[in-house]
Order: structure tokens, then sequence, then C-alpha cells
């Protein structure tokens, strides 16, 4: 996922460069002309309505959750009321400029947090059932935790996870 996440982040930064974007946060390539406006792409290049082009945009890591002394802060990367060079500027000060170790927690809370929403929904939408969570690892059922509350029960599976790693 923090391979994933940095090719998505690199993409944004080569999209804003080729449409000329200046002060491109965390850019330390080579700077050339834009692409001219009969090679750009409708809406990777071109801007969607109101909302800047998706390519400066990200589209797949649309939130992250960090650390803070105060507990968790999710942050939104895909704000349409924020510039693509605010949200890049925030992806890199609270996520790509950190060390590995600290880019891996970043992620871990995130998908955490992303697991146990989409969990959520499911169960509320009775896509799935409570006592259907189970955590598998190679087709063995390691861990069938016994609570009829879901999110206690994934927190239960994403912490054994996690002190598994």
């Amino acid at each position: 996922m923090l391979e994933y996440a940095r090719t998505e982040y690199s993409a944004i930064q080569q999209c804003m460069v080729d449409l000329g974007y200046k002060d491109i946060p965390g850019y330390n390539g080579v700077k050339r002309d834009p692409i001219p406006e009969r090679a750009k792409i409708k809406n990777y290049h071109t801007n969607n309505g109101d909302v800047e082009p998706n390519g400066t945009r990200f589209l797949s890591l649309k939130q992250i959750v960090v650390p803070t002394k105060d507990g968790l802060k999710t942050i939104n990367l895909n704000d349409p009321n924020k510039s693509s060079v605010e949200l890049l500027k925030k992806a890199y000060d609270e996520f790509f400029s950190k060390g590995l170790d600290e880019q891996r927690e970043i992620m871990a809370l995130t998908l955490h947090v992303q697991t146990k929403e989409a969990v959520d929904f499911a169960l509320s939408r009775g896509i799935v059932e409570s006592d259907n969570i189970t955590m598998i690892q190679n087709g063995q059922t390691v861990v069938a935790v016994d609570s009829t509350d879901p999110s206690k029960k994934l927190e239960t599976l994403v912490t054994k996870h996690l002190d598994e790693l």
C-alpha cells in the first residue's frame, strides 16, 4: 500500500508539471514546459466542473489517519473545496515527508479505519452479519471472536493482526 500511495503521489506531481503548476509540494524533478492543449486528456488534464483536474487529485488515497497527542485525526485528501496544491502539501507534510516506520503506522491506521467503516456499512445494510467476521490466514480460521458487538470484534481482529506484524 505504501508503494501504491507513493506512485499516486508521484503521478499527481507529474500531472502538475504537465499542466505548468508552480511550486509543487515535494517535487524535486525536472521542470519543463506545460503540454499543449491538444495533448491534454479530458478530466485528467482538464477541470472537472469547478474541481481541478482529476490528475492533480488523490483518487485512491482519499484520506489518511494520523496519530496525534489527542488521539487520531482523519485528513481528507480529496476535498473539492481545497486546491490540489493545498491537498498535495497536506499529504506531503502529514505522510510523504515522514520516515518509513511512521508511514507504515499511518497506513496501518488508515486501513484499519477504512476497514472498520466498510464493515460497519456492510453490517448496517445487512450485507454481512457480525458472526461472519473472522480472521483467515492461508485458508485457516485463525481467530473467531465471540462478541455480538461487531466493532469490538473487528477491533480484536485488527489488533491481533497488527501485533503479529
